[in-house]
């Protein structure tokens, strides 16, 4: 499930990040929304951090978390009102199309329809300058399989992560929430 912190009660980074999302507010079902993972894998995150925080409701913990830990919590970059707040696309080609990019597997999350602002691939503050590489897959019906270059590794971007159109300069994006990959722009042209 990810890499323990030094964080609250030894709370991986994912668990850390849906605690945060609570933490904020928002519930279950809009915090998996957010991190793009299924409200199953919410709860059985949730569970992880109940059994490791000795809590037993969601009350409970948001109180433990704030009183023992808030610094690590507050530390992260989670909702997208934050990380907007980060700046504003430069003037210039892209800038339209960067302020109304939506994240291509939107249609998996319907609940990111509760708060329009969750539709969004984020803000400036949350673009990766990173290399790509680009394979093609084997199959009937090959597609290209990227990666970018994040933590010393190639990492696969996820097919439902990809945008399908291209900025208007042709340059590639690669945005990032939470240490997430919420959406990527392929550079026009390939790799």
């Amino acid at each position: 499930m990810g890499r323990s912190l030094d964080g609250p009660s030894g709370l991986t980074r994912s668990e850390t990040r849906l605690a945060s999302l609570l933490v904020a507010g928002k519930s279950l079902r809009v915090s998996a929304a957010e991190l793009s993972i299924t409200y199953q894998t919410a709860r059985t995150t949730l569970k992880s951090i109940f059994q490791k925080t000795g809590t037993h409701r969601q009350s409970e913990l948001i109180i433990r978390l704030l009183t023992k830990a808030p610094v690590t919590l507050a530390a992260l970059c989670i909702s997208l009102a934050d990380c907007q707040a980060g700046g504003e696309w430069p003037d210039g080609p892209n800038k339209s199309f960067l302020e109304n990019l939506q994240r291509p597997d939107n249609d998996k999350y319907p609940e990111r329809r509760l708060e329009p602002r969750n539709l969004s691939c984020c803000g400036v503050a949350d673009t990766v300058k990173t290399r790509y590489r680009v394979e093609r897959s084997d199959g009937l019906y090959p597609d290209d399989v990227w990666y970018a270059w994040l933590s010393e590794q190639w990492v696969r971007i996820p097919p439902e992560k990809i945008v399908k159109d291209y900025a208007p300069d042709g340059q590639p994006f690669l945005f990032l929430l939470a240490g997430t990959i919420q959406c990527f722009v392929r550079p026009k042209g390939g790799g």
